[in-house]
């Protein structure tokens, strides 16, 4: 439902587009050709063709594409001009530069996150719409460009991109891989935005988020278990395990655990080796004792 009404949303932004465009798609595409061979700079003419038509910004981004074709830094430039002429636009601009230069992804969604960083979230769920199965180089791009927008960034990627279990744990990871200080409250949006995620799916995201960010590990346990309750014990054992893995044991004893223990919490450490006690022989004065025929009188 929740992908259903972003994609909705989105759509419509780029039909209200189309339907007003007043722009020559031709004669864009025919300009940028025109700077390219020129070689000069062909954020002006962006610039231009948007200050004429703000409200075709998406059609206008995607003659300038094929203008550019694969060039991968020109593509960039093209969206980094677009979205510093019409700020607004920055999501409708992503999805359209998206669909027509899928490969160049993560680039796109850089450049317009650092020109609009206030429309992060939003940049990051039209990229998602346009190319799910990019969610993770999606969210990466975008908080590394905006990294105190982590959770606002993963929420709508999942909902943008209708992120399976699967691909939650890989956006988890890539949001806290980017911003590790924001571990918690992406692990929260994660859980959040999951469809009834199960305590092994839960379990999952906080490990994930563990292995990335282990100096947050308790601040991950805390936000899911907060987000989950119900997964409490399963949230427990993937902490104490990312604790163990990273060297440090359980030293901040989480229920159900065993303390300063290795290994998923769940088996305690073996018992030391018993050994038998050591009886003494018995004492005696006499290194060489007497033999009976000695000792018998005679």
């Amino acid at each position: 439902m929740k992908k259903t009404i972003f994609s909705a949303l989105f759509g419509t932004a780029l039909a209200v587009s189309s339907a007003s465009a007043a722009i020559d798609a031709a004669q864009v595409t025919a300009s940028v050709e025109a700077a390219i061979a020129a070689k000069t700079s062909i954020s002006a003419v962006i610039a231009a063709e948007i200050a004429k038509s703000p409200d075709d910004a998406a059609d206008i981004v995607k003659a300038a594409i094929e203008a550019a074709g694969s060039n991968a830094e020109m593509v960039v430039e093209v969206v980094r001009a677009a979205c510093a002429a019409s700020p607004a636009s920055a999501a409708a601009i992503v999805g359209a530069a998206v669909t027509s230069s899928p490969a160049n992804v993560a680039g796109i969604v850089s450049a317009a996150v650092t020109a609009v960083p206030a429309s992060a979230s939003t940049i990051a769920g039209a990229a998602s719409v346009s190319a799910p199965a990019a969610s993770a180089v999606i969210v990466t791009a975008a908080t590394e460009a905006a990294p105190t927008s982590a959770a606002a960034i993963v929420s709508a990627v999942i909902v943008g991109a209708a992120a399976s279990p699967a691909a939650i744990v890989a956006i988890v990871k890539a949001a806290t891989t980017a911003a590790p200080a924001q571990a918690a409250s992406v692990v929260t949006a994660a859980i959040n935005g999951s469809n009834a995620p199960t305590a092994q799916q839960v379990a999952a995201i906080v490990s994930e988020a563990g292995a990335a960010a282990p100096a947050a590990i308790a601040a991950i346990a805390a936000a899911a278990t907060t987000a989950a309750p119900a997964a409490s014990t399963q949230i427990a054992a993937a902490a104490v395990t990312v604790q163990s893995n990273a060297g440090g044991g359980n030293p901040l004893n989480f229920p159900g655990t065993v303390p300063g223990g290795k290994g998923d919490g769940a088996t305690p450490p073996p018992a030391s080796e018993t050994k038998p006690p050591i009886i003494n022989p018995p004492a005696t004065t006499n290194a060489n004792p007497p033999t009976r025929a000695q000792s018998d009188p005679a």
